[in-house]
């Protein structure tokens, strides 16, 4: 049930509004939401190839973040936030990659590592991006000027800034917050459904698929920064029947029931 509410939701779902569905503790909402989304990555968690974007491929980034309070000062110098490049094929995948900043010597290596040498790239007029399409996309780099005009004819980004809304829209309405620390998964979470929002059903599969073949995600980990909380590591429990198998998952220090599913002919 948690692997389907969390495909099925667009804008994201919260591990309180997960509490509520599942009736147990909110530490273990939190992890199993966390789990799933660690099986929510394009290739699943044993691969680590990265097909590169072909055709035209439209880049941008955003920035996400809490704003800072300014107490009687009249004046914030600069709010510290995350930075999120975002590719997109048109027609095809999305990818969103926190990045430190948005330097040069930070988003060219990503830019270079996820996109092919033969896309056209499409952007803004950033300063990064006209450098970036000088040297790796010589005669194949296309900007729009934002200022002027959003989109002409194919010139525009607004593919990318389409998939960006779902992030923000789940970081800022779901979420509320996020740290810096997690926000890698909420990213492959996002992506990952959006390139699967025609396919649900193989959404499901694969994640479930990708959930009993990696590796545990430890829990004590995740909540270091709230407090010495005792260990707990959940277990799922895999039953066979003859036309598929139920998946269950108990944490051991309670035995609190997280979720129990039945997949037919899933293997």
């Amino acid at each position: 049930m948690a692997i389907a509410l969390i495909c099925e939701a667009k804008k994201g779902l919260s591990a309180l509004q997960m509490q509520r569905h599942l009736g147990v503790n909110y530490r273990t909402a939190w992890h199993l939401c966390h789990r799933i989304r660690e099986a929510m990555q394009d290739g699943g968690l044993l691969s680590g190839g990265v097909t590169l974007l072909t055709g035209v491929v439209e880049t941008d980034e955003i920035y996400v973040g809490g704003k800072l309070k300014r107490k009687g000062r009249p004046y914030v110098k600069k709010e510290k936030k995350d930075v999120v490049l975002g590719m997109i094929e048109r027609g095809g995948n999305v990818r969103f990659i926190p990045v430190k900043d948005n330097k040069m010597e930070i988003i060219e290596p990503v830019l270079r590592e996820h996109i092919s040498a033969d896309a056209t790239l499409q952007t803004d007029e950033s300063a990064i991006y006209t450098i970036v399409g000088k040297r790796h996309f010589p005669g194949r780099h296309r900007m729009i000027n934002h200022s002027r005009s959003y989109g002409i004819g194919d010139n525009h980004t607004n593919t990318i800034e389409n998939a960006f809304s779902l992030l923000k829209r789940g970081i800022y309405g779901s979420f509320h917050k996020v740290s810096t620390k997690h926000l890698p998964r909420y990213c492959n979470e996002f992506s990952y459904r959006f390139n699967r929002r025609k396919e649900q059903l193989a959404m499901f599969d694969a994640t479930l698929k990708n959930l009993t073949r990696g590796d545990p995600v430890l829990q004590e980990a995740h909540f270091a920064s709230i407090g010495d909380l005792e260990p707990l590591r959940p277990r799922v429990f895999i039953f066979l029947r003859g036309s598929g198998f139920a998946l269950r998952s108990f944490s051991s220090r309670e035995s609190n029931f997280c979720f129990s599913t039945f997949i037919p002919n899933a293997c």
